[in-house]
């Protein structure tokens, strides 16, 4: 059974409308696939004590061996140790309103190309910067070169499907009609056109 390993973390952040938006980039590898490769992941989005929170998280991991770090498995003090190494990370995080560096793409969803709701993930495309592509005999909706806010966005977007499905679950069956009515009623949240485009296509503006 292969676990992941990480060999280090950055953090960017940039002012969002009410407080500053922060992102953590991990650099992780799956241990079971060679040769081992490792590649940045942004783990988590939003304001400082939610990425604190994933910190915590994280740390816990590593104290389990989930989350291979400075052979940290079960060792007194790795947890403390990670904490603070994290924190570290944040205090140094990078200010920038540009494309993050480290990140080319951010994959957002993944789904069938016979989903149910397909046409409506297709109208992201209509928003700069998204795309759909093939990805291992699926289909991926990404966002190109993010930055710091885009991915905020995008975790949202995320976010909001993932509980728009989960909520149109009905005794193992998946109501289609309420999940694609809720994606776009429900979600008054999101910037208007990221709400728009779950609008059915011939109501579409």
């Amino acid at each position: 059974m292969g676990s992941t390993l990480l060999s280090s973390m950055k953090a960017y952040k940039c002012q969002g409308e009410r407080e500053t938006i922060y992102t953590l980039i991990t650099n992780t590898a799956e241990s079971n696939l060679h040769p081992i490769q490792y590649s940045p992941w942004p783990i988590a989005i939003g304001w400082k004590y939610e990425i604190v929170r994933t910190i915590c998280l994280l740390a816990a991991d590593v104290y389990s061996g989930s989350l291979k770090w400075r052979d940290g498995w079960g060792r007194d003090g790795a947890a403390s140790e990670f904490m603070t190494y994290g924190e570290n990370v944040l205090k140094r995080a990078v200010e920038t309103a540009e494309p993050i560096p480290d990140i080319d793409h951010y994959s957002v969803i993944y789904f069938k190309a016979d989903d149910p709701c397909a046409d409506l993930l297709a109208n992201f495309e209509r928003i700069a910067g998204y795309r759909i592509e093939d990805f291992c005999g699926e289909k991926v909706l990404r966002k190109e070169r993010p930055t710091v806010l885009d991915l905020e966005i995008a975790f949202r977007v995320r976010e909001h499907y993932e509980s728009c499905v989960k909520y149109a679950q009905r005794s193992g069956t998946l109501d289609v009609a309420k999940l694609r009515k809720d994606l776009y009623s429900s979600g008054y949240m999101l910037p208007e056109q990221y709400r728009n485009a779950f609008k059915e296509q011939e109501a579409a503006s």
